[in-house]
């Protein structure tokens, strides 16, 4: 009887600790998609709450830096979550537009969400990805944007 008692206990405090672990993937699910919708807004004050390292520091976002930038789509790729559930590596898909090149570009950026038990909220250890360097595909040198031509000088 006890042998059956002691595994009641384990399986309840197994299915406790799982129904946690949903919770927080739910509440990443919810946190991941008001990301999104602040960067698709352009509303960087939303966005930025997201933005803060383990140690307690905000990591800024640089506005100015976006300006130029319309972030018209953010979709996660992967999930990869951790066995405490604290931690999440995130593929995120961005889609954006340079507005001064006009062309719409995609970028997957490797994300790590971690939950702060303290806020009971998710957060983001690292800052946007960097919109404008543009990468040459592999086996090519990087190469100039065709739309600008060097003119030479007399």
């Amino acid at each position: 009887m006890s042998k059956l008692l002691g595994l009641l206990v384990l399986v309840l405090l197994a299915g406790c600790t799982g129904v946690g672990v949903k919770s927080r993937l739910a509440s990443l699910d919810k946190a991941i998609n008001g990301y999104a919708e602040a960067l698709r807004w352009n509303r960087y004050d939303d966005a930025q709450v997201f933005h803060m390292g383990r140690d307690g520091k905000r990591i800024t976002l640089d506005e100015h830096a976006m300006q130029d930038i319309r972030v018209t789509g953010y979709s996660v790729r992967d999930t990869v979550l951790d066995e405490e559930g604290t931690t999440a590596e995130v593929q995120a898909e961005f889609k954006y537009f340079i507005t001064n090149r006009g062309a719409l570009q995609t970028k997957v950026v490797p994300q790590t969400w971690w939950y702060d038990k303290d806020s009971s909220r998710w957060l983001l250890d690292s800052g946007l990805p960097d919109f404008k360097a543009v990468s040459a595909p592999k086996g090519q040198a990087e190469r100039k944007d065709p739309r600008i031509r060097e003119i030479p000088r007399e």
